[in-house]
């Protein structure tokens, strides 16, 4: 646990120092150089420590208002005089460490996204051991106690986290390195949604007939059939409203995310950029089929009573989720297990399936890349074995 006991401004900005207590121990933290530093002095928190590290804030900002510092820090770590300190203990635990990059990260990233690291926080501080020469614990902590895919995602994190320790001189070296590529997944272990693995037309089918005639998820069955005739973004879909929707076209302009439960509007797409789809007769149908006579501008095309649909449930109603001892079988899981399509996939695969069909129909990449958001290059990256089953033809 990290705690604020002193800054010189209130916040750490340009020139202020803060001094900070993490596991009973001081550290000092400023901005410098548009960077955040970190410096671990190794003392117990005492009155008398709090001076000395008073003493060394003095010295920072000193050199900071002169552009004097010492980016190695060696300069303000504290010299033998200042009594023994065994260098065990100086180097921050893996929950401090991981506290300090997510605040580093913070700004950075998406609310969804931070609600992922906090999930990834929590496993950490489940964990018996969190030291850092204990690495090797931790990752067999991690295979036996979280499922592959997601402690395969955990240990990447932790790499970079250790990775960014490292930079910034926190720790003199990073022992989980390569760990995470040692968790070998399996077809059905792997839910990345960025593998290309798109559903068959029959499977296609089968998914929007078996939500339609659930008796309790039926619900979601124009999302999933919007998802699978644009190749939108779920985030996207969610977002979209009546007033983005035209004779001939849909503007993808905004959409929401979850995090901590509760929906948040983004004003942009994931690219940041709006983009037009256009309007076939099967889409303008389905889009007929589904607008009430009294929808107004506002109004969200996916939506449950007036609210918007909630991605954390329809994922649930999808995959499927256990409460206790009880297992709830999602719509799609439960076509995989009873063989009616030949494997579970991420809905993400909705977005995969679409454009691996404009392909193998001959759309030109550019025209698909604009259609979905993406670029050219990134449609010719990850739909290569696609691309590579057309046909040469007959000049």
């Amino acid at each position: 646990m990290t705690t604020l006991i002193k800054d010189t401004s209130g916040r750490t900005s340009k020139g202020s120092v803060a001094i900070l207590c993490s596991n009973s121990r001081l550290q000092l933290r400023f901005n410098y150089g548009g960077k955040r530093h970190y410096l671990s002095l190794g003392l117990p928190d005492t009155k008398v420590n709090r001076k000395a590290a008073e003493l060394k804030v003095q010295i920072i900002e000193r050199d900071i208002a002169y552009g004097e510092v010492d980016l190695t820090l060696q300069k303000y770590k504290p010299q033998n005089s200042l009594g023994a300190v065994s260098l065990e203990g100086l180097e921050p635990d893996l929950r401090d460490l991981w506290e300090k990059w997510v605040d580093y990260r913070k700004p950075q990233l998406e609310a969804k996204t931070l609600e992922w690291f906090s999930t990834m926080g929590n496993h950490i501080h489940r964990m018996p051991v969190y030291t850092l020469d204990q690495s090797h614990q931790i990752r067999d902590w991690i295979v036996a106690n979280i499922a592959a895919d997601m402690g395969k995602r955990l240990l990447t994190r932790i790499n970079a986290c250790c990775k960014w320790a490292l930079k910034t001189g926190l720790i003199a070296q990073n022992p989980f390195e390569g760990m995470a590529a040692e968790i070998k997944l399996t077809k059905a272990q792997n839910t990345d949604h960025f593998e290309i693995d798109p559903f068959a037309r029959e499977e296609q089918e089968a998914i929007i007939n078996a939500f339609e005639t659930h008796r309790y998820h039926k619900i979601y069955a124009p999302l999933v059939r919007f998802l699978f005739l644009t190749g939108c973004r779920p985030s996207e879909a969610l977002g979209l409203k009546w007033r983005h929707v035209d004779d001939d076209k849909i503007l993808f302009k905004e959409a929401v995310v979850y995090a901590n439960g509760k929906p948040t509007a983004k004003g942009s797409t994931k690219t940041g950029k709006d983009r037009f789809f256009p309007i076939n007769k099967t889409l303008g149908a389905f889009l007929d089929s589904i607008k009430l006579e009294n929808a107004k501008s506002e109004d969200l095309l996916f939506n449950i009573d007036g609210k918007p649909m909630n991605y954390n449930l329809f994922w649930r109603a999808w995959h499927g989720r256990k409460s206790g001892k009880k297992r709830y079988v999602g719509v799609v899981t439960n076509l995989a297990e009873q063989g009616q399509i030949k494997r579970y996939r991420h809905p993400y695969q909705c977005r995969h399936t679409f454009i691996t069909q404009c392909l193998e129909a001959g759309v030109p990449i550019p025209q698909v890349a604009k259609w979905v958001g993406n670029s050219p290059t990134i449609i010719m990256q990850h739909y290569a074995g696609i691309l590579s089953s057309v046909q040469v033809p007959e000049f």
